[in-house]
């Protein structure tokens, strides 16, 4: 059973999402972070004076720098700073490349990985008590990753719409 689920997880639908996002997932809520880092680095990133001037979604950026910010978030990789070679463009459309696979994302490899020993943990004891709870907790963390990921976006795509709506009526 847990084989059967592991070649699940190792499906191309799943391995385009973890390809294209470079795995930025993998520990969705780093300790003592409300929010996904992968959101939170992107939106800090992107400029307020962009997002009045040429709208948040509006101007692609360069593919080449999208496909080194995104994979920059895969555990084997540093995370990059912003040399001043990355443009307020380029971290738009990475963000819209993550917006796209929502929420399938939203489920990281670390999670999945715990899920996946949990149940089979649980098929070879015959339903052991503590499985049962670890299985419960490691559900809690994967639905408060989901609702806080979900908050951090909207609130940032919130505020995007209120300074665009700012700067159009001034």
């Amino acid at each position: 059973m847990h084989h059967q689920l592991h070649e699940f997880a190792e499906c191309p639908k799943y391995q385009c999402s973890k390809f294209l996002l470079g795995e930025p997932l993998k520990e969705t809520l780093r300790d003592g972070e409300s929010e996904p880092f992968w959101l939170r680095y992107i939106t800090e990133r992107i400029s307020t004076q962009t997002i009045a001037n040429i709208g948040l979604l509006r101007v692609p950026g360069n593919q080449r720098r999208i496909t080194k910010i995104v994979n920059s978030f895969s555990k084997d990789e540093t995370i990059l700073e912003n040399d001043g070679s990355f443009t307020d463009a380029d971290f738009c459309t990475s963000l819209k490349r993550l917006l796209r696979f929502l929420p399938e994302p939203l489920i990281s490899r670390h999670i999945l990985d715990a899920l996946l020993d949990i149940a089979y943990d649980y098929s070879q004891t015959g339903g052991d008590t503590v499985i049962h709870e670890k299985m419960t907790a490691t559900l809690a963390k994967l639905a408060e990753a989901e609702k806080t990921t979900l908050e951090a976006l909207i609130g940032f795509l919130r505020s995007v719409a209120q300074k665009t709506t700012q700067v159009f009526f001034n």
